[in-house]
C-alpha cells in the first residue's frame, strides 16, 4: 500500500425537498449515503455505477463543489471540510476537475487562451509575457495548436473541446483530477485519444485521478481500482484485475455481464436485472439492492449490509457474497 492522497471517511450528501409549497414536510434523498475509500497518490481510482447512483455527487463533494451533510474528506491528510473560504481557495489549485460535457464547461465569450490562463490569473502562478507563453506551451502539450489562442470554444470540435477543459485542469499544476466522464460525449474514435492524453499526462505531471464513468470498458483500460456505487452507497471495491475476474456482489456482476466481448467465440450470460433502479428518496429496507438481486434472502430485506473485506483488498457490500 502506497501513501494515500485523498481519504473519503463516511460522507454523506442529503438533499432536502419540500412535498409542497406550503408543506413543512420534507423529503430526502440521499445522494451519497456513508462512503469511505481512499486514493493512493499517482493511482487511478474508478467509480462506477448506473445513473442516479451518486457518483457525480460524490466527485463534487470530494472536491467541496458540494457542501457535504456529514464525513470528511483529508487530502494529503488535512481535512477539506473544516478550511475557510480562503483556505480553500489556495488548496483548489492542487484539485480540479474535469467536466463530462466540453462545450457546456466553457465560457463562449471567451477564447481558447484566456480560458486557460483564467485559473494561473486566479492562483497568481504566472503573469504578463509568460503567461501566455504558458498557455502556448499547455495547448501544444494536450494536442491543440498555439495559433488556435484567440479562437473562441464553438470553433472547435468535441473532442478539441475537452482537450481544451484538460488543458484548464492541468494548468495550476494540480496533484489530484476529478475526472467526470470526461469522454462519455465523445464519439469512440476521439476517446481513444483522450484517454491515452490523460494518461500521459498522469505519468507526466505525477498525477492522481478519480475517474467516474459508467463505461466499465474505459474504466479497465484507464483504472488500477474500481469502487462500485449503487443508490449512494459503495457495494464493491477492488483492484482492477480482481473486480473483473471475481465480481462477488450481485449489481457488479450484472454490470460486468452487459460489457461487451470481442471475441465472439465467448460466450457470456447476460445477467438482467428485474425492475427500475428505486428512488432515492424512498430507498428499500436492509440492502437497497435486494428488489433488483436474483439472490434475496430474508436477511437482505431486514439487515444493511456492511462493506467488509472478504479478501485482501477486495470489499464487498453483501450478505451471501460466499455462498453466491
Amino acid at each position: 500500500m502506497g501513501e494515500s492522497i485523498v481519504e473519503v471517511r463516511n460522507v454523506k450528501k442529503y438533499f432536502f425537498l419540500r412535498k409542497g409549497l406550503f408543506s413543512r414536510k420534507q423529503d430526502v434523498v440521499r445522494a451519497v449515503d456513508d462512503v469511505s475509500f481512499e486514493i493512493e497518490q499517482g493511482m487511478t481510482v474508478g467509480l462506477v455505477g448506473e445513473s442516479g447512483s451518486g457518483k457525480t455527487t460524490l466527485g463534487r463533494v470530494i472536491l467541496r463543489l458540494l457542501e457535504p451533510t456529514d464525513g470528511k474528506v483529508l487530502f494529503n491528510g488535512v481535512d477539506i471540510f473544516s478550511l475557510s473560504r480562503m483556505e480553500m481557495r489556495k488548496l483548489r489549485r492542487r484539485m480540479q476537475i474535469i467536466f463530462q460535457d466540453p462545450f457546456t464547461s466553457l465560457n463562449p465569450r471567451m477564447t481558447v487562451g484566456d480560458i486557460i490562463a483564467e485559473p494561473l490569473k486566479i492562483h497568481r502562478i504566472v503573469r504578463g509575457r509568460e503567461l501566455k507563453e504558458r498557455v502556448i506551451d499547455i495547448m501544444e502539450r494536450v494536442g491543440l495548436r498555439g495559433s488556435d489562442y484567440n479562437r473562441y470554444p464553438h470553433e472547435f470540435s468535441g473532442g478539441q473541446r475537452q482537450r481544451i477543459g484538460i488543458a484548464r485542469a492541468i494548468a495550476p499544476v494540480p496533484e489530484f483530477i476529478v475526472a467526470d466522464e470526461p469522454v462519455s460525449a465523445l464519439d469512440v474514435s476521439i476517446q481513444a485519444q483522450i484517454l491515452n492524453l490523460l494518461i500521459e499526462l498522469q505519468k507526466e505531471y505525477k498525477l492522481t485521478y478519480l475517474f467516474i464513468s459508467h463505461d466499465l470498458r474505459i474504466v479497465r483500460y484507464v483504472c488500477d481500482e474500481i469502487v462500485v456505487m449503487y443508490l449512494g452507497k459503495i457495494v464493491e471495491r477492488a483492484e482492477k484485475d480482481e473486480l473483473f475476474s471475481n465480481p462477488l456482489h450481485p449489481y457488479t456482476r450484472a454490470l460486468l455481464s452487459a460489457v461487451p466481448v470481442v471475441d465472439p467465440q465467448t460466450k457470456r450470460r447476460r445477467i438482467i436485472l428485474s425492475g427500475e433502479v428505486p428512488s432515492p428518496i424512498n430507498i428499500p429496507s436492509g440492502c437497497s439492492f435486494h428488489p433488483r438481486c436474483p439472490y434475496v434472502e430474508n436477511v437482505c430485506k431486514e439487515l444493511v449490509p456492511e462493506l467488509r473485506e472478504i479478501k485482501p483488498g477486495h470489499f464487498v457490500s453483501c450478505h451471501l457474497a460466499e455462498k453466491i
